[in-house]
């Protein structure tokens, strides 16, 4: 039985019966040797000028290459020599064969562009398929050969393809994909290209349809290589896609068959990294302690009973840590053709020692970082080897809406622009309560709202400068209209747990609504780098509810 991606198909992604059929066939009749990638929206191409298209199938065998399947049902017609087709009583733009060829020649183009192939070196071959059509007037007699009919399908259908694959390749084409090609590799390439594709579709409603897009700035971060660059720093703002970059750019890089370290400072931010490359083997990432204590030997539960320690013996244990991987190294080197630190400014000079040492001489070294965020270190450092690098920047934010994107700008005002697409968003909410219950009363009604605006409690996050929620205007009681607050220990993501993280903690994430309690600009706390960092987490809706005591003294000094 042939292999299906995504797993858990989505109702829009079969919109049609004869898309259902032909599913159903290619799924129950071809063998596991197939992987069948299900209906790809490309907004972008790999020039990034727009394009709009859609494959319906990608059909992918180990041995014999690529099938794209351009699916057809109703009633179609053609006039022979006006080229005219009528797809039920609606004119076509093409036929179905000069759609299939162009979906074929912008997969042609992705791999070209993202991977440095002219060609790939098996057959990649267009084809129409008619599982149920009816047909009226003249049909063109060279299309029997070139189509895919119902009798076709009920009959042996790998079969079909097969000889279909061999009769398309080209002479400079070899038949063996293997021979050339990591196949599992190339299937992660082709993952790859529809994970990006479904997080664009994912955003396509309302707010969030254009907040994904690659811009033209991101673009030349990310072909970089193709000026000869394999050494170079991204510098954006928050929100201009530096995570996603990364992440891209690691995933090309593993499905040319390199080796890729992808770093971080946030343990949180790494959980994301790491569901992210799961398909691609020779992809690690990591937060940069976890790889260090996993290199070293240092087991869980040592790790654990380091980060409940004092903070003074929290910070020696794991400040101590790029020291003892740099040592380590030397005795047991360890290199990666490439690797990627994401969140780059949150590394210190000793962790830069660590991560140089584990770069090929010749190997790629990228950093993604913005020096707004820089809140972890008293000045920005970067190791010698990049420091003459060339330098990308990102200005274009592609996360916020607008009136978040306002709130950012009044935090740490910096040369950042709105992606001019951006929705205008809901307003920022603002709240000065006088007292502590009266902060966790403006918490219980701005939860209700959310609530009955059918909003989950896994896409709500509250953000607060303590460790233990309890210590803010929550109180000890954790349960606040029909939610429950949880702190990251728990890490439930049900329906009415709404989790709690101190703002350092959910750096370099992001969440659909945010609200932000206890906030006192006047504090080391909520400083402006804090604040830009922070609010800069909400995506679509933000609301920051401000600390008893500021309240206080705005009333005093009014």
């Amino acid at each position: 039985m042939a292999r299906i991606y995504p797993e858990n198909l989505i109702t829009h992604r079969v919109r049609t019966p004869s898309e259902e059929k032909f599913l159903r066939s290619v799924r129950e009749k071809l063998s596991d040797e197939w992987t069948v990638f299900v209906n790809l929206e490309y907004t972008s191409a790999p020039d990034f000028r727009r394009v709009s298209g859609e494959i319906d199938f990608l059909l992918f065998h180990e041995i014999f290459g690529i099938v794209i399947a351009e699916v057809k049902g109703g009633t179609l017609s053609s006039a022979l020599g006006e080229g005219h087709w009528l797809q039920g009583n609606r004119p076509c733009k093409k036929d179905p064969w000069a759609q299939a060829q162009s979906q074929k020649k912008f997969l042609l183009r992705y791999f070209h562009a993202n991977y440095g192939v002219a060609y790939l070196p098996f057959a990649v071959a267009a084809l129409p398929c008619f599982p149920d059509c009816a047909f009226r007037g003249d049909f063109p007699p060279e299309t029997r050969g070139n189509a895919l009919w119902a009798d076709d399908i009920e009959g042996d259908l790998e079969a079909f393809l097969v000889n279909f694959l061999r009769n398309s390749r080209d002479r400079s084409q070899v038949v063996h994909a293997a021979e050339f090609f990591d196949t599992a590799l190339l299937r992660c390439a082709l993952q790859s290209l529809f994970e990006t594709a479904e997080k664009l579709r994912d955003r396509s409603k309302e707010e969030r349809s254009v907040l994904l897009k690659l811009t033209h700035e991101q673009g030349r971060a990310l072909n970089a290589e193709s000026c000869g660059r394999r050494r170079f720093r991204v510098c954006g703002s928050v929100g201009t896609g530096k995570t996603l970059i990364a992440l891209e750019k690691a995933k090309r890089l593993a499905a040319q068959g390199e080796s890729v370290l992808l770093l971080c400072y946030n343990i949180l931010l790494s959980e994301f990294l790491i569901s992210s490359v799961q398909a691609f083997p020779n992809v690690v990432a990591a937060a940069f302690s976890d790889f260090a204590c996993d290199a070293l030997g240092i087991s869980e539960e040592e790790r654990e009973a380091a980060a409940k320690k004092n903070e003074a013996g929290r910070d020696a244990f794991f400040d101590g840590l790029p020291k003892k991987l740099c040592a380590f190294l030397q005795k047991f080197p360890r290199k990666f053709d490439a690797v990627i630190i994401d969140e780059a400014q949150d590394f210190s000079e000793d962790m830069w020692r660590a991560v140089e040492s584990l770069t090929r001489d010749d190997g790629r070294f990228i950093v993604f970082y913005d020096p707004n965020q820089n809140i972890f270190r008293e000045r920005l450092a970067f190791p010698p080897s990049l420091a003459d690098a060339p330098e990308f920047r990102l200005s274009l934010n592609c996360r916020n809406t607008k009136n978040i994107f306002r709130e950012i700008q009044k935090c740490l005002p910096n040369d950042a622009e709105i992606f001019p697409g951006s929705p205008e968003g809901e307003r920022v909410e603002e709240f000065f309560p006088e007292t502590a219950a009266a902060a966790r009363g403006v918490l219980e009604t701005a939860l209700h709202n959310l609530r009955t605006r059918s909003v989950l409690g896994n896409e709500i996050t509250i953000l607060g400068a303590r460790g233990d929620f309890r210590k803010t205007s929550i109180g000890e009681n954790e349960e606040i209209d029909a939610f429950r607050i949880a702190s990251p220990k728990s890490r439930k993501f049900a329906q009415r747990i709404v989790e709690y993280f101190t703002c350092l903690r959910f750096k370099g994430c992001e969440t659909g609504t945010l609200i932000l309690i206890d906030v006192d600009p006047a504090s080391e706390d909520w400083d402006p780098q804090r604040l830009y960092t922070s609010v800069s987490r909400a995506v679509n809706r933000l609301i920051i509810i401000h600390a008893p005591a500021r309240a206080e003294k705005d009333a005093e000094a009014a």
